[in-house]
């Protein structure tokens, strides 16, 4: 394998360093405020300001810019800055601060609080305070210096003076006084150097002595979200702070420079020689990366010293001289081949050095991918310890910081990067950035119990890490999230007690709030609320949801005007919010929960003018119209006594309005039962009825319907009542027909009712419904008088139908199924004729027979009855040929149908007077009574006219009477009339027949000589 080396020194070219970007703090005062400002912060470096002492505070932070500066305010004596950060002195205890960010600007601002004279140390706290205290005491020294220069301007002068000589003998042999800004130094750039590089040049690599991190290091992840607390059961659901693990990719503090006496180990000897031996043959490329994310030229941002790259550099050899003599006999410089024994080609030794150097500008640029593939391949050598360290905590930084979005997926491996991390330093400064990296691991594994033991281990053995509470709150978080609400809740208030400055202290006492909700501590929740308000009182601007569930511990604890004053508060941050409406809501409930009725109509009707689309729109309407909250669920006598209570509103207008504007909802059922009830109230029972039948038609609850049906019944009664005391029955009918909702409640139906709409139903000659109402009582045998009659009513009904549809058999059903009845004497005879009557129709004379003789002898019977009785009975008689009693028979029928013709009688009937005369004829004529049978036949001509076809016939048979009675004259001219006038017909044939047959006759008796 062939490989470019190209060896130089890395100093040669210091002056070309591009200079990170330190962080300045500044003093300056606002009111009664006295305030650091720290800026420069393009790296966005985590900065935690903490109280150490009664009246000391100290910014964290590792970038601080190192000069001193004379501070004099209302609290601050001084402000010192060492290795910690920046250290507040101050004249008085009772103290806070606020610590507030504004993009690359962090202001912390100290102010008087009687408050802070309660706070006391922890012993961890006094212990790290004194840590501090040591290297405050040297920067105090400086500070009395300066102070004194101050007071002492002569001494001023010529410390300057003494300044700029050393200066200009700095320069003149070569050494910077001082490391220019970066201004100055691409200036003096840009005037030195060359106007072309060799190709030497283009591969140096320049490292700069430096604690801060470049300016195009990656951005730190997001901060703290918030996510939701718990609900209340009248307003939105509030949400607490969610919690993401904040990524520390700041470079390790205390990475330990390449010393000479690393370069002693037998592997760095090994490479340094190798690297000696081809100084002058070809280059390597030292740093093997992307390009667009690791330039050639790379700052070191995390070490003060550079890593030699040769023994000369390490000052382990003499330098050669600039100038060595050139053999033209020396084979040609450039590439050098490594081989083994036997001559094969090999891979070079790795070059530890500049390896190291190559994963340390990795590590501050932000390219872990290659943080962590130099760091594989330096494990495994035998480096001193601190080399080991840091090779080892890189590899599982870079590995979790490559995989903080998959860290599930490859948790086992960072488990075990990062135990051979520990196991490489237990005591190494960056560990409990490694443990706090084991949290996040842990419990996107799902495995609490390591992620509590190590966020537990932090907190005792690393309390004043910023990871600490970072943990902390993450472990809180996820028991939150597993509803394990006394873990969360006991490990929020470590880090609320513990770190009441730090930036998450104030995400921790949200999350209490909503733990110690959970668990039912409403008494506890209010004290934490008490404190977040005292402690943050701006919180609510950040998130409103945090008033929200402060409204609802109000409300449980029944401070009602607290809890209204702050959904107030809600409402007034933002009116047009999209829950607006469901505030407003909510503190109009609050008022009638203490009995405020005007305040809570004046609320309901701006959410109706407001919000006429919200949901509770038609709500706010009822409850202003009926005056308080009267919801569904009540009974009917429950929704009367509404209408009982004082009351300033019409409520049916307010009714209306709803049924009219919202038709859909709810309270537009509610609407029109109350609606009905209230004409009901009013004895407009009709409408109430109509109205209470149109709801219960409609698909609604079932408590709805339940009363709907029931306001029916009760506004349907005294309409029926009324209409049946006044016997209209056609009313009556109808209110049955218009309400069929109300049928069960008349189950079974009343004798009263059933007869007044079969009467009803007869008035409309609809006898077939009437006779289904009055069968009740043809199927019954009557227990009472009112059942009697209301039975023979219902019998002459089903009686007269039968014989005016002329259906016999229905007569004799009906007549047998009353013959158990004991029957008045009319009703009795008249079933008894009616019985015979239908049994002659349909063939049964033997049955009617008996029926007409016990009829016919029945004077009190009427006397229609009597003549058809005689009637049939001299119908029997003929055809028993009984020629006295069907003479008899028919005289009796005769004369009875005569009286009842001059009575006009309905039941008269000229065609029985006449078959009863032509019986009589007939009986008399075959009796040999002919002049009898003649007056018989002049009585019948009375029902014959001239015109009718039978009165040929009545001519016919009086001839045969006359010939009869021996007058052949007569007979003989009434013949020949008859076939004078019909010829053709039946009887002027039979008339020339008889003719012929006279004449024949006659003319036989003259030949025979017989008289």
């Amino acid at each position: 394998m062939k490989i470019k080396i190209i060896l130089s020194a890395l100093l040669l070219t210091f002056a070309n360093i591009p200079f990170a970007h330190a962080l300045t703090w500044s003093f300056a005062q606002n009111n009664n405020f006295d305030q650091i400002i720290i800026s420069n912060n393009l790296n966005k470096e985590k900065i935690e300001t903490i109280r150490t002492d009664t009246n000391k505070i100290l910014i964290q932070g590792k970038n601080f810019d190192k000069n001193l500066q004379l501070v004099k305010g209302n609290l601050i004596t001084d402000v010192i800055p060492t290795e910690y950060g920046l250290t507040v002195l101050l004249n008085d205890n009772a103290f806070g601060f606020i610590q507030n960010t504004d993009k690359d600007t962090l202001i912390i601002g100290i102010y008087k609080d009687p408050l802070g004279a309660r706070w006391k140390p922890t012993e961890q706290r006094i212990e790290f305070n004194n840590q501090v205290s040591e290297k405050e005491e040297t920067v105090k020294a400086k500070l009395e210096e300066l102070k004194a220069e101050q007071k002492n301007p002569a001494n001023n002068a010529a410390t300057l003076q003494k300044k700029e000589t050393t200066q200009n003998t700095a320069a003149a042999s070569g050494v910077p006084a001082a490391i220019p800004s970066d201004k100055t130094a691409n200036s003096t750039q840009a005037e030195h150097s060359p106007q072309k590089q060799s190709p030497l040049a283009k591969h140096m690599l320049v490292a700069e002595a430096s604690t801060k991190a470049p300016a195009n290091q990656a951005s730190q992840p997001e901060p703290i979200k918030t996510e939701e607390l718990p609900a209340d059961k009248h307003a939105s659901e509030f949400t607490p702070p969610s919690v993401s693990y904040k990524l520390n990719t700041n470079p390790p503090t205390e990475a330990a420079p390449i010393t000479p006496e690393e370069l002693k180990t037998n592997e760095l000897k090994q490479q340094v020689t190798d690297k000696n031996k081809n100084s002058n043959s070809g280059s390597s490329e030292l740093i093997q990366q992307k390009q667009e994310n690791l330039p050639l030229v790379i700052e070191d941002k995390t070490h003060d010293t550079v890593i030699p790259n040769t023994p000369e550099e390490a000052g382990l050899v003499p330098a050669e001289p600039d100038k060595q003599e050139i053999n033209p006999d020396a084979p040609p410089v450039g590439e050098i081949i490594y081989v083994d024994e036997q001559g094969n080609e090999v891979p070079p030794p790795l070059d530890i050095p500049a390896t190291i150097q190559t994963m340390r500008k990795a590590y501050n640029l932000g390219v872990y991918e290659t943080v962590f593939e130099e760091a594989e391949k330096l494990k495994g050598f035998n480096l001193p310890k601190n080399l080991l360290e840091e090779i080892y905590y890189n590899r599982a930084k870079a590995f979790f910081i490559m995989n903080s979005t998959n860290i599930a997926n490859v948790g086992e491996q960072f488990i075990n990067f990062a135990h051979e991390a520990l196991n490489a330093s237990s005591e190494s400064s960056r560990k409990p950035e490694i443990l706090a990296d084991l949290v996040v691991t842990y419990l996107a594994l799902n495995r609490p119990e390591e992620a509590r033991a190590y966020t537990d281990m932090l907190y005792k053995n690393f309390p004043y890490s910023v990871d600490t509470p970072n943990a902390i709150l993450l472990l809180s978080d996820y028991y939150l999230k597993q509803n394990e609400y006394a873990i969360a809740s006991q490990y929020l208030q470590i880090l609320i007690d513990n770190y009441p400055d730090n930036t998450y202290a104030k995400n921790a006492a949200l999350l209490q709030i909503k733990a110690l909700h959970k668990l039912g501590n409403n008494e506890r929740t209010l004290s934490m609320i008490n404190f977040t308000d005292r402690r943050w009182p701006k919180v609510y601007l950040e998130s409103s949801d945090y008033l929200v569930i402060k409204a609802y511990i109000f409300e449980e604890q029944g401070l009602i005007q607290e809890a209204i004053a702050t959904y107030w508060q809600i409402f007034n941050l933002n009116p047009k919010a999209e829950n607006a409406g469901d505030i407003l809501f909510k503190i109009a409930n609050l008022y009638f929960d203490i009995n405020e009725k005007e305040s809570a109509k004046k609320v309901l009707n701006q959410l109706y003018q407001e919000f006429p689309e919200h949901k509770n729109a038609p709500k706010a309407l009822l409850y202003v119209g009926e005056n308080g909250r009267y919801d569904n669920g009540l009974s009917l006598d429950e929704t009367i006594q509404i209408f009982s209570e004082p009351n300033s509103e019409y409520p049916p207008k307010y009714y209306r309005k709803i049924i009219a504007e919202y038709p859909d909802s709810k309270e537009a059922v509610l609407a029109k039962l109350r609606l009905a009830t209230q004409t009901y109230l009013e004895k407009n029972y009709l409408e109430a009825a109509h109205l209470a039948q149109n709801l219960f038609n409609e698909n609604i609850d079932k408590i709805e319907s339940d009363n709907a049906l029931d306001l029916l019944h009760r506004a349907f009664n005294p309409l029926m009542e009324l209409s049946l005391a006044e016997q209209n029955f056609e009313r009556t009918l109808i209110l049955w027909e218009d309400f069929p909702a109300i049928h069960a409640f008349y189950e079974p139906i009343s004798v009263n009712l059933r007869m007044a709409m079969a009467r009803a139903y007869l008035n409309r000659d609809d006898t077939a419904k009437a006779e289904e109402l009055l069968t009740y009582f043809m199927d019954r045998t009557p227990k009472n008088d009112e059942e009697y009659q209301n039975g023979l009513y219902a019998y002459d009904i089903f009686l007269a139908h039968a014989i005016n549809k002329q259906d016999w058999n229905k007569v004799l059903e009906i007549n047998q199924k009353i013959s158990p009845w004991t029957l008045p004497v009319e009703k009795e005879n008249n079933r008894k004729y009616t019985t015979a009557l239908a049994a002659e129709n349909i063939g049964l004379e033997a049955r009617a027979l008996p029926l007409w003789q016990e009829l016919a002898a029945n004077e009190s019977i009427p006397l229609y009855q009597r003549a058809y009785a005689q009637y049939f009975i001299a119908r029997d008689a003929e055809k028993k040929q009984n020629l006295r009693g069907a003479y008899q028979a028919n005289l009796d029928a005769l004369a009875m149908f005569e009286d009842l013709r001059s009575m006009q009688s309905p039941y008269s009937s000229m065609e029985r007077e006449r078959e009863s005369i032509a019986a009589l004829m007939d009986i008399t004529e075959i009796a040999g009574r002919y002049t009898e049978s003649m007056e018989w036949l002049n009585r019948y001509r009375n029902y014959v006219s001239n015109t009718s076809t039978d009165y040929a016939g009545l001519q016919l048979r009086e001839a045969r009477l006359h010939k009869k009675m021996g007058d052949t004259t007569r007979w003989k001219s009434i013949l020949e009339d008859i076939r004078r006038r019909e010829p053709e017909s039946v009887y002027g044939k039979m008339a020339s027949s008889e003719l012929n047959t006279f004449e024949m006759a006659r003319d036989l008796t003259r030949f025979t000589g017989n008289n």
